[in-house]
């Protein structure tokens, strides 16, 4: 029997009347109530593009995706009830980041179509203002060196593990609070780049990193179905990549010695932005500063959610 006292809030803590569990069991962990409500707000934005007829949805694919997360979330949630919180965090963060990625990209083509105009144009004046800046002279440079070629496009494509390996490193060494406070502040940046994606939409510049057909498509309506194709990266202004490597670089140095080479590889990572991600200098400048605001709002958030959780 379980006593009405023993019950908390729904994320759930739950403690036997008998004594037989030593410690609180827990199937949601607070820090997680902001992520939850992100994802469902993605969610919400997809549904009501569909219900008002811009968009139509490839239901079997979007559902097949839903359940598979769907199950390994049940297991990370299973993993916390059964006394391993710091495994079930590690699993359901990096569940959570890359949910929330899948989900803003499928958003970034819907705030795409708003239409607004393209600022290409402005946003290399703003570069041609800057002395002895040319970017195109720095992509020449790289690309004509196959050694820095080859680097500049790892490095650049090293944000697909990097996330997760900080992740596993924090939950590991006991730093959950700093685990949460990261993922908090990439999914708040996603959010950010992506609001101001739709005020301030580009092409950007060759070699571009996705099909310019599709950005395109959604402006003009011919984009109407929402599927895998559309999970690439559309944002040019703010740069995604410079945020996320920004708060990559910022996660590594709290991790010791070892983290520096990470640090540096993620600064590089910015700068590689500028030549595979298609940018203009406006957008690394953007996307460093989102990240700032990113991890200040998510200290606050997490701040909260850890005021809850000991409440």
């Amino acid at each position: 029997m379980i006593g009405a006292d023993t019950l908390s809030p729904p994320w759930g803590r739950i403690r036997t009347a008998s004594g037989f569990f030593a410690q609180d069991r827990r199937f949601f962990d607070a820090y997680t109530i902001p992520l939850y409500m992100s994802a469902l707000l993605g969610c919400l934005l997809i549904a009501g593009s569909v219900a008002v007829g811009r968009f139509s949805l490839d239901t079997a694919w979007y559902s097949g995706l839903g359940t598979s997360f769907l199950i390994f979330l049940a297991i990370s949630w299973a993993m916390r009830w059964a006394g391993f919180p710091r495994l079930a965090g590690g699993v359901e963060a990096i569940l959570l980041l890359m949910l929330s990625m899948l989900i803003l990209a499928t958003c970034n083509t819907i705030l795409a179509a708003v239409g607004l105009p393209v600022r290409d144009e402005a946003l290399r004046r703003f570069a041609d203002m800057v002395p002895g800046y040319h970017r195109q002279a720095i992509v020449d440079f790289v690309l004509a060196s196959p050694v820095l070629s080859k680097a500049s496009g790892w490095i650049y494509e090293s944000f697909a593990f990097t996330p997760q390996l900080l992740l596993l490193w924090l939950f590991v060494t006991r730093r959950q609070e700093e685990a949460w406070t990261f993922v908090t502040a990439m999914i708040v940046g996603l959010w950010i780049t992506a609001l101001l994606f739709m005020l301030v939409p580009a092409y950007g510049n060759p070699p571009f990193p996705f099909d310019v057909g599709q950005l395109t498509g959604a402006r003009d309506g011919s984009l109407r179905i929402l599927n895998i194709s559309v999970m690439t990266g559309l944002i040019v202004f703010p740069s995604y990549h410079a945020a996320g490597a920004t708060m990559l670089a910022w996660g590594y140095r709290r991790v010791g010695r070892w983290g520096l080479p990470l640090v540096i590889l993620n600064v590089l990572m910015i700068g590689s932005a500028l030549v595979w991600g298609g940018h203009y200098l406006a957008d690394l400048i953007a996307g460093v500063l989102v990240a700032l605001a990113s991890i200040r709002i998510s200290r606050i958030m997490v701040q909260r959610s850890a005021d809850i959780s000991a409440a």
